[in-house]
């Protein structure tokens, strides 16, 4: 038309996006939103006012358009071609913060849709379901991996990175994602790109493979006849610890342990396999090895200093385990097992949980009780440390939209902020808890985020949003054990709620933390197991923020912490209020053995942080199971049974990939922060406030060095002797709730 103003891209864009809002554009005062935004924000303002004018109607987990399964694939389809939209941008801005903000926004429309797929293919009771979250997963992530490998965001980035307008903030989220996306092989030359590529998807492969593994192992039963008294017992996965410290005959005790230790050893080749990809993928990045490309932007900065943090470990618990097996000797000897009283016999790998429960026994403290504590006494005792220590109130919805919720047991839960123990009307965060097993549900513990809120956005569409999946044995309540576990969990889900970064890709990271519940060498030394701990996911994203591998180590450390206040006894006594005596005594006994053969126990986890290493080293070398029998004879205080490994259930294997070091030291972290803030009151709202504003807020958008350095103002950093004196050596005499 003759004098009409040319439309920008931009513009053309937006009007698309408003054709798919129904009658909106028609509206009088939309159109004067048109007219006065720039195009930038046009383009996005659609996809939140739809989001907004959707959520009357609910969704499944509060995501607008999941009415149905059909949904998953409309919501797909609207990120993609909002991203498109995003994407063709761009090219047309210059300032970092424009386009790191544009980046940003692509990562957001892409986790949109990913997360919810995510937690709904593991969780959902419907394999309709399931289904189209599988596919809206898988599409999602082919999508990521192209927006990985675009030259043009690449290229944009480089000019961030270097720009002198960037921001400290800015210049690092540009590094970040340029690092990222290098490993995807965009800034090699073809031939080396095209074969990392290829060497990216054989890892991938692998992976799934592994995983497969695993899961055939789920179900395998293998029947062991005991002699006294004779009787034919099955074995699972799933109770073979439990068998291990109960079983009073030996030699069934040991065919229990080879059966533990030696399944999926269809995993041994596939492990082989995984280490050799990884190695040559880190060297065709310019590095030794993958333990070298993947810890030089994490604390650890070099495999020789994660060794020497093992070896200096080993050294340090050598004295409290050694101790703890001679326990379990005098023990062997007294229930006249040992050879004789002057020379017993070794105490096998098999026996050492056997004879750690007699020892427990011995002590007056009972492994189990079938009273359990009520969810409902569960969150009003965590609602009253969210309020005390970090000003938040918690508040359960029993009444819900239709189909937000996949099934009647899962609970709602809005965070509040709260003034001087008064709730305000101001929702910070959702958490959705699903706490009960059920079947065709993941069976183990998980945190997903399903909705970040970086940015601070006051909108309801916009604030975060987590699911906590456990796999509790029944409705009846929760263990002590299982209050530690949902402990561990809501620490990463206040993680999420808490951050307030500026951009999402920094805000911590949307993975989920699985807790196997039996050990891969079945030593289930604790009264309640500590569990291996690991990340889960399936495909590379780095502007997704969807990563196969643990990221930066702060986050772990808000679980351990909020661990140690479900074994504070003040905050168990709350816990345990209207409970019966014995039961109160029973949980005391738990925390009196806290510590008991806290040595053995941890040393395990050095072991396979140690065998991590070395799978993911520039010497790997031989086959895995000789690897573990090498890690097995330098770091644990009981002799090595031939034919067995780990590779069983230690699932970390493929996500840590040499970070598995980093839970370790996260531990160590939280110790020293809670025995530096929280020890003398864990009610302190003085010492919440610090680690909420110096830690949580920070998400991921500072190096974790100076995140923690800010935390403890300038302080030393803890050291190795004051983990093991407080967490390991120490013994409480006088515990009672």
């Amino acid at each position: 038309m003759a004098g009409s103003r040319p439309r920008s891209c931009a513009a053309a864009a937006a009007t698309r996006y408003w054709d798919w809002v129904p009658a909106v554009p028609r509206l009088p005062v939309v159109a004067d939103i048109r007219r006065r935004l720039p195009g930038p924000m046009i383009a996005v303002l659609p996809g939140i006012l739809r989001r907004w004018l959707s959520a009357r109607s609910g969704g499944l987990f509060g995501v607008p358009g999941l009415a149905d399964p059909s949904g998953f694939a409309r919501v797909a389809d609207d990120a993609i071609g909002r991203c498109q939209t995003l994407v063709g941008m761009l090219r047309r801005h210059a300032l970092p913060s424009q386009s790191l903000s544009i980046i940003d926004q692509i990562s957001v429309e892409c986790c949109r849709a990913a997360d919810v797929a995510e937690l709904c293919r593991h969780v959902h009771p419907n394999p309709s379901w399931r289904a189209a979250a599988q596919a809206a997963h898988d599409r999602m992530c082919r999508y990521l991996a192209q927006l990985n490998t675009n030259v043009a965001i690449y290229d944009i980035l480089l000019s961030c990175a270097r720009s002198p307008l960037a921001s400290r903030e800015e210049r690092r989220l540009a590094q970040s994602l340029l690092q990222d996306m290098a490993e995807t092989g965009i800034g090699l030359d073809a031939d080396r790109g095209a074969q990392l590529r290829r060497l990216g998807r054989r890892i991938d492969d692998l992976q799934t493979a592994f995983y497969a593994n695993l899961q055939g192992v789920c179900n395998q039963t293998a029947f062991i006849e005991q002699r006294f008294p004779s009787q034919a017992i099955a074995v699972t996965p799933g109770n073979a610890g439990h068998l291990l410290r109960h079983l009073t005959d030996a030699d069934a005790r040991r065919r229990v342990y080879q059966f533990a230790n030696t399944l999926a050893g269809d995993n041994l080749p596939v492990i082989e396999a995984l280490a050799r990809a990884r190695l040559q993928y880190g060297r065709l990045l310019g590095h030794p090895s993958f333990a070298h490309l993947r810890l030089s932007t994490m604390l650890g900065q070099h495999p020789d200093r994660i060794a020497d943090l093992l070896d200096e470990l080993t050294a340090r618990l050598a004295p409290k385990a050694q101790a703890e097996m001679e326990v379990l000797r005098h023990v062997q000897v007294a229930m006249g097992d040992g050879r004789s009283s002057s020379a017993p016999g070794p105490v096998a790998a098999w026996d050492v949980p056997y004879y750690a429960e007699q020892a427990r026994r011995q002590a007056g403290i009972a492994s189990s009780h079938p009273e359990r504590i009520g969810l409902g006494r569960v969150l009003y005792v965590f609602d009253a440390i969210l309020r005390n220590v970090f000003g938040l109130r918690i508040e359960v919805h029993d009444v819900v939209d239709r189909g937000e919720l996949p099934h009647a047991s899962v609970r709602k839960v809005v965070v509040h902020e709260c003034r001087n123990g008064q709730q305000q009307h101001c929702p910070i965060g959702t958490v959705y808890l699903d706490l009960y097993r059920r079947p065709e549900k993941l069976a183990q513990a998980a945190q997903f985020t399903i909705r970040h809120g970086a940015g601070g956005s006051d909108l309801q569409s916009d604030l975060p949003a987590v699911a906590i999946v456990c796999a509790f044995s029944s409705g009846r309540g929760l263990t002590h054990g299982e209050c530690v576990q949902l402990a561990h969990e809501m620490g990463h889900g206040l993680h999420a709620l808490l951050s307030r970064t500026t951009y999402s890709v920094r805000a911590p990271l949307p993975v989920c933390v699985v807790a196997f519940l039996i050990r891969p060498c079945s030593i289930s030394l604790a009264l309640v197991d500590r569990p291996t701990l690991l990340v889960r996911a399936d495909s590379t994203a780095s502007i997704g923020r969807c990563s196969t591998i643990v990221a930066d180590l702060p986050a772990e450390i808000p679980s351990h912490l909020l661990e140690r206040f479900m074994w504070d006894p003040r905050i168990v006594s709350m816990l345990c209020g209207g409970c019966s005596a014995s039961f109160r005594d029973h949980v005391s006994g738990q925390l009196r053995a806290r510590t008991l053969f806290a040595g053995l126990d941890l040393q395990a986890q050095v072991a396979y942080a140690a065998l991590d290493q070395a799978l993911h080293g520039a010497e790997c070398t031989g086959s895995p199971a000789r690897l573990w029998e090498t890690v097995h004879r330098r770091h644990l205080p009981y002799d090595f049974v031939p034919g067995t490994h780990p590779f069983s259930m230690l699932a970390h294997l493929c996500n840590y990939a040499a970070c598995y070091y980093s839970y370790l030291y996260s531990r160590m972290m939280a110790s020293h922060v809670w025995h530096e803030f929280f020890a003398s009151d864990p009610m302190s709202h003085v010492a919440g406030r610090r680690f909420r504003e110096r830690f949580l807020a920070s998400g991921c958008a500072r190096p974790p060095a100076e995140i923690l350095n800010d935390l403890l103002d300038g302080a030393p950093q803890p050291t190795i002797d004051a983990f093991v004196r407080n967490e390991v050596e120490c013994r409480p005499s006088s515990v009672h709730v």
